[in-house]
């Protein structure tokens, strides 16, 4: 129940007198007399500058119509403000400061779950598996090239001479005169080829042989053969044509002794095998260098043609 108009002006003076924090003004207003204290001022009571109630801070205006435990809230707008929510907003390269003041703008940057050391281990797993695949994928494009050159690199086969005695072709052998000895003519022998160790067929482009003298060394035949393919992983027979041609100043010279005393018309039966040392060199179908191959004669030597 509220009071009258009358009863609430002593009703507040009296509430004045029993104010505690009345003595904290009486420093100011020491002349003032005692009685003055307790008698009624109405322009005290309605002076804006003074508190309105018992409590001596707060500023609102009288407002008798209201309870006296009713709570007056400060509508302070500058403190709203500055416990608002706040947000930098990136656009490009400019920052731009707004404030939010609705909830949309959480549903356009909403809050991870996820926290910072989850994040960090995601980014290290994402980086440890392409490393993992980059490795894997390396290891088997090298597997993959090293099966290709395993299987489809050309090889050099094995040749041998199997002729235990030369073929003579056309004509007699001539042998020139005393002054000045040669050797013209026309060998046959046969080759055999070992390809069992390449397991696709082999082009050899060119083949180029040599028969020498195996104390000298010294080249007195020649043999070419211009294309050949050899079959995977099988042995073949070929048969090589040898155009012997050496000249010689003197019938002292070594190389020619050798060969006269292996395949000269002095001797008449149980000729001696003839020395020899055959290289080949070929050209195969992917590569681009000449590999250079021995040939060595099944028995170590070759019986000449017969006189």
């Amino acid at each position: 129940m509220l009071p009258d108009n009358d009863d609430a002006f002593l009703y507040a003076s009296n509430l004045y007198r029993k104010d505690p924090y009345r003595s904290r003004k009486s420093k100011q207003q020491d002349d003032r007399p005692p009685s003055a204290i307790s008698s009624y001022h109405p322009a005290a009571v309605h002076d804006a500058g003074r508190a309105n109630s018992y409590l001596p801070y707060t500023n609102h205006a009288p407002d008798l119509t209201h309870a006296r435990n009713e709570l007056y809230v400060e509508d302070d707008s500058a403190t709203l403000a500055a416990t608002s929510l706040y947000r930098i907003e990136v656009i490009g390269n400019d920052r731009k400061d707004s404030l939010i003041g609705d909830s949309k703008a959480f549903l356009k940057h909403p809050p991870s779950n996820i926290s910072l050391a989850e994040e960090l281990y995601k980014k290290r797993q994402t980086k440890l598996m392409k490393r993992r695949t980059f490795l894997v994928s390396f290891l088997l494009l090298l597997a993959a090239l090293v099966a290709i050159a395993y299987f489809c690199w050309p090889r050099i086969p094995n040749m041998d001479i199997t002729s235990e005695k030369a073929e003579a072709l056309f004509d007699t052998p001539n042998w020139g005169p005393d002054q000045h000895p040669w050797l013209h003519a026309t060998w046959l022998v046969n080759l055999t080829i070992d390809n069992r160790q390449n397991w696709i067929r082999t082009y050899i482009t060119g083949m180029e042989v040599e028969m020498a003298d195996s104390i000298t060394q010294k080249v007195f035949g020649w043999a070419t053969i211009d294309s050949l393919q050899l079959p995977a992983r099988a042995i073949i027979s070929e048969h090589l044509q040898f155009k012997v041609d050496y000249e010689s100043d003197s019938v002292t010279d070594p190389t020619f002794e050798n060969i006269y005393n292996a395949c000269g018309p002095q001797v008449v039966s149980a000729p001696p095998a003839l020395n020899i040392t055959v290289h080949a060199s070929f050209r195969l179908f992917g590569i681009v260098w000449v590999p250079r191959a021995l040939i060595s004669p099944i028995n170590g030597g070759l019986i000449c043609p017969s006189r």
